[in-house]
């Protein structure tokens, strides 16, 4: 959990949560995430420090930039990681499925094959 300056500067600028959210284009469960120090992702967060013309680090305040940079770097690559993930089990998918067409079209070719001369016509 990150302690959050999205609600005081939320309120600097005059906006509800409804408000912001609307002008960063998240939900406004996000923003209650954020709020509460939950984490969102890093397209929310740039977003939302886009509406309140902060930068990303301008978020957050109880730890080091240093931590900060980091932190959002390593978020970065988790969700890079993920995609990276979710198009491999795509790919792997795709594949088993054109074996098993294959694997179906043989044993039907194998299976005419076997039929007399007669019933094949």
């Amino acid at each position: 959990m990150n302690k959050t300056n999205v609600s005081q500067l939320r309120k600097q600028h005059g906006l509800t949560q409804q408000e912001l959210a609307d002008k960063s284009y998240v939900t406004i469960r996000t923003v209650q995430r954020l709020e509460a120090g939950e984490d969102v992702s890093l397209s929310s967060l740039s977003a939302i420090a886009n509406a309140l013309s902060v930068p990303i680090s301008g978020l957050f305040d109880d730890i080091e930039q240093k931590e900060k940079e980091q932190e959002i770097l390593d978020y970065s690559q988790q969700q890079a990681s993920q995609l990276y993930r979710r198009k491999n089990e795509s790919a792997v998918l795709s594949l088993i499925l054109v074996a098993i067409d294959i694997s179906v079209l043989s044993f039907y070719g194998y299976w005419i094959g076997q039929q007399p001369e007669n019933e094949q016509a």
